[in-house]
């Protein structure tokens, strides 16, 4: 039984599109060994941002080929179209064909083939059926793939396997890391391949990198007795830009740490991928973990700690400058700001939704003047400095500046409440007026989409109006609510329309 390894090297590959593409084209060429060859292989794929790795095992020297069957014409057709297709099959005697549902068909037996031949011809029709989120052309080449291949590495049990891909032929070379080992090295097996990488600074095993860089992460928190903030999608993201992962640790001048902590985190997490840790008593620490990819040192760490005084600065400006001028004076720019071109501006908008929340609150009995202002300030952050440099902070923001200019406490919490939902799992408004503000919200964005002739369609649903149908269905059930639509002059399909996803909240 024989070993086969494949290597597509490249340019680096978004990070998000990595194992999507290595599971590609390992289950296609997996599937084709079946379908084709009937044989049944077991193996593993691996990723880096420059290689996608194949390894098959249990491959047969020879395979039988299946069978094939090759159509002819009808059986009442012209005796001379039968004819025609006997002679050009070398077929003499009638009786030689075979009758299927009306046709003639010609059995081909086809015999041992040898695997090599085979398996080029899978790997190549592998490699074209792997669709990418964009594909790119370059230099004058025909071949398109999400970015530059430079070299296919294809062994069978040591041998190369004659395949081309495009201008790319085949060869026994792989390359080491394009920082610390920049070189072609030569290999005649997995074993010899994994580990010639490993000495060569080049961590294949995605598996392998997540585990290096949550070891370093955790044992630094520990050392430290700190609490690492975990964020599975960032890891994800560090492991899908790194061959050989590294971990800097440093701490952050006292002085940014005045500033809240969404903004300390969305700025160094957004900006330069860093992770935070939290002290013993849940406070954010000023302690800051950067992966590298390549060797500690420390001219690596002072550029390092350069660049986030760089973007830290940036943010404590925002903030102060957003502070100095307060939440209100911000309603001429969001005046300016188009929510819809058929609906109008985001104060339009927000105009429209605070309507509707003071006839909830009115039928809920609630202090109106409390949504009124929540309403009022709700979509103003939408123009502030650290907004948008950080959209993910909308009404995060909007909270804590509401908070520094001594708005009420429920108030300032609905305007970060009205956004909840954000999703199926995500949280729900924890107070009254947030949960209010936050179906009003909803609701008016459903009711102008509607009126505009904007519904979701199949699985087209761009302005996310499903999300917003359940998100109000949710909030209304955790607070036990039954808000009477009807009495608002909302439009019956959008009743409708809410009543319809109630099951799938």
């Amino acid at each position: 039984m024989k070993e086969l390894l494949l290597e597509i090297y490249s340019e680096e590959v978004p990070a998000l599109a990595q194992e999507k593409g290595a599971q590609t084209l390992f289950s296609s060429i997996v599937d084709r060994l079946k379908d084709k060859a009937g044989v049944v292989v077991s193996g593993m794929f691996y990723h880096t941002p420059t290689r996608i790795v194949i390894v098959l095992n249990n491959l047969p020297d020879t395979i039988q080929k299946k069978d094939e069957m090759i159509k002819g014409p009808k059986v009442q057709a012209p005796q001379a179209h039968i004819s025609a297709f006997m002679k050009k099959h070398s077929i003499s005697l009638i009786d030689e064909l075979e009758i299927v549902e009306g046709f003639y068909y010609i059995k081909k037996a086809n015999s041992e083939d040898c695997l090599k031949t085979e398996l080029a011809n899978i790997i190549v029709d592998s490699l074209k059926d792997i669709v990418w989120p964009k594909s790119m052309n370059w230099a004058g080449y025909s071949l398109k793939w999400i970015r530059p291949l430079k070299n296919i590495l294809c062994l069978l049990q040591g041998d190369i396997v004659d395949l081309q891909f495009g201008h790319i032929k085949s060869n026994n070379i792989t390359f080491g890391h394009k920082f610390l080992s920049n070189r072609s090295i030569e290999v005649i097996s997995f074993s010899d391949y994994a580990s010639k990488l490993r000495n060569n600074f080049v961590e294949f095993d995605q598996l392998k990198r997540r585990s290096k860089i949550l070891d370093e992460l955790y044992n630094f928190a520990e050392d430290n007795n700190l609490k690492l903030i975990e964020d599975e999608a960032l890891i994800a993201e560090i492991v899908g830009i790194t061959e050989y992962p590294s971990v800097l640790c440093g701490e952050i001048e006292r002085r940014y740490m005045l500033l809240p902590e969404e903004i300390l985190i969305a700025s160094l997490k957004n900006h330069q991928k860093i992770f935070m840790f939290r002290n013993a008593d849940g406070l954010l620490a000023s302690f800051f973990a950067h992966v590298i990819n390549t060797e500690y040192n420390e001219e690596i760490m002072h550029n390092t700690k350069k660049v986030i005084t760089a973007r830290l600065n940036d943010a404590e400006f925002f903030f102060n400058q957003d502070l100095k001028k307060g939440l209100d004076s911000n309603i001429s720019e969001i005046k300016r700001m188009v929510f819809h071109e058929k609906i109008g501006s985001v104060y339009e908008k927000s105009e429209s939704t605070k309507l509707l929340a003071g006839l909830i609150a009115k039928q809920l009995d609630l202090d109106t003047q409390k949504v009124d202002r929540a309403a009022q300030l709700a979509k103003l952050d939408l123009a502030t400095e650290v907004v948008g440099e950080f959209p993910e902070l909308q009404g995060i923001m909007g909270c804590i500046y509401a908070i520094h200019q001594g708005e009420d406490h429920e108030v300032a919490l609905a305007i970060k409440e009205h956004y909840m939902p954000r999703g199926r799992s995500d949280v729900l408004p924890e107070t009254l007026i947030g949960a209010v503000l936050a179906m009003a919200d909803r609701l008016d964005t459903l009711c102008h989409m509607f009126r505009i002739g904007i519904k979701p369609t199949g699985s087209k649903d761009p302005y996310a109006l499903r999300r917003a149908a359940i998100g109000f269905i949710r909030i209304e059930e955790k607070f036990s609510l039954n808000i009477g639509l009807e009495s608002f002059g909302i439009l019956e399909e959008v009743i409708e329309f809410i009543n319809s996803k109630r099951d799938m909240s």
